[in-house]
């Protein structure tokens, strides 16, 4: 099961950045020089590796929100949902720590001024699951940050590499927290 996750992970993220690569090379260079076009609907899913004490397994985001245009200081800003969670198996965690963490949250992605770089900050909803017999989900409170570095394929999307913390806080678990390499997909 583990070698059908990890094969199914490398798969999607090579058949992203391949398609990618192959339509963003005759534009590259100058989608690279120029500002992405930062307005309405935005979409960002990646998978990748993340760790922290109680866990290492598969870290996982996925926002969906929009982004403002011609907003004055707030111009390309971001609001979304965002959800993340970090999948880790049984062999790769302490005895008692949850088989998934992460939340549900409220997010803010600001562009930090340099080209293609945002940072990202999120609170909201923290959650731990247990999946030893089913689905069993405890709430509490819990927050999301980190950066994420676009590589342009057109002037609305494009390639995302992401370092993301998380932390949850339940009455189950406890406060677990963890760090996570990403590489997705983002629609400016």
């Amino acid at each position: 099961m583990k070698r059908l996750w990890i094969g199914a992970v490398v798969l999607f993220l090579w058949g992203g950045v391949g398609a990618t690569t192959a339509s963003a090379h005759e534009s590259s260079e100058s989608l690279w020089k120029s500002q992405v076009l930062r307005g309405g609907f935005h979409f960002h899913a990646s998978f990748g590796v993340g760790g922290g004490p109680t866990s290492l397994g598969l870290f996982h985001t996925m926002e969906i929100g929009h982004t403002f245009k011609d907003a004055g200081f707030a111009t390309g800003w971001t609001l979304a949902y965002d959800h993340v969670f970090l999948l880790s198996p049984q062999q790769f965690r302490p005895e008692g720590a949850a088989d998934m963490f992460g939340g549900h949250f409220l997010l803010l992605k600001i562009p930090l001024g340099l080209p293609h770089i945002v940072g990202k900050i999120a609170v909201g909803l923290g959650e731990s699951v247990d999946l030893t017999e089913g689905f069993v989900p405890y709430f509490g409170f819990g927050w999301h940050y980190g950066l994420d570095f676009h590589f342009p394929a057109t002037s609305r999307s494009g390639v995302t590499i992401g370092l993301n913390g998380v932390h949850s806080i339940t009455g189950q678990h406890g406060h677990l927290f963890g760090f996570g390499l990403t590489v997705g997909y983002t629609w400016f």
